[in-house]
Formats: C-alpha cells, sequence, structure tokens
C-alpha cells in the first residue's frame, strides 16, 4: 500500500491559524458584542446581562463557522478584528457617555 503524500506546512499553518481566529478571535468579537448588547438591551441590567450573554453564544457559534468559510485565514482575521475592533469603539463611546 502507498504511503500518502505528506500535507504541506502551509496548510496546516494556515489551519492553526484559523483555529486560533475561531477560538481567541471570536471570543473576543463574543465579548465585545455581548457588552455592547447588554448595555442597549431595554430592559433591567439583571436581564440585559442574560440575554446579552445568550446571544453571545449564538454569535460565537456564527463567529466560528465564518472563520471557517472564509476564503483565506488572512480574510478571517481581517473580519473578527475588524468587528471586534467596532464593537469594543462602540462600547468606550456608551460608557463615556454614561459616565459623563
Amino acid at each position: 500500500m502507498k504511503k500518502p503524500a505528506p500535507v504541506p506546512a502551509r496548510y496546516r499553518l494556515g489551519v492553526l491559524s484559523r483555529c486560533l481566529a475561531a477560538s481567541l478571535g471570536g471570543y473576543a468579537l463574543t465579548a465585545a458584542a455581548s457588552a455592547f448588547v447588554g448595555a442597549v438591551w431595554p430592559s433591567p441590567p439583571a436581564q440585559a446581562a442574560v440575554g446579552a450573554m445568550m446571544l453571545g453564544l449564538m454569535i460565537y457559534v456564527a463567529a466560528t463557522l465564518w472563520v471557517f468559510a472564509c476564503r483565506s485565514a488572512a480574510r478571517a482575521w481581517l473580519g473578527i478584528g475588524a468587528g471586534t475592533l467596532v464593537l469594543a469603539l462602540a462600547d468606550i463611546a456608551l460608557y463615556r457617555m454614561a459616565t459623563a
């Protein structure tokens, strides 16, 4: 029986990069989205926090699926990073408005 052809290192690094984008980047995106949604949810703070965390679980799954559906790992990192940056800036702006 013939040995299968070895998998190139570039492919392995791409998969590793996507795994890191899905786990670390997805977590950062989910945390930023949950904080933003919890701040703008029109209900008592405890219900807003629970609702934001439940929505965060769906965001994390969607982000993970999206990372592996992208054409390249760079595009996945760019999308996760841009989304996280926008939501984090919105969180900071809401915090500054609330404390001013």
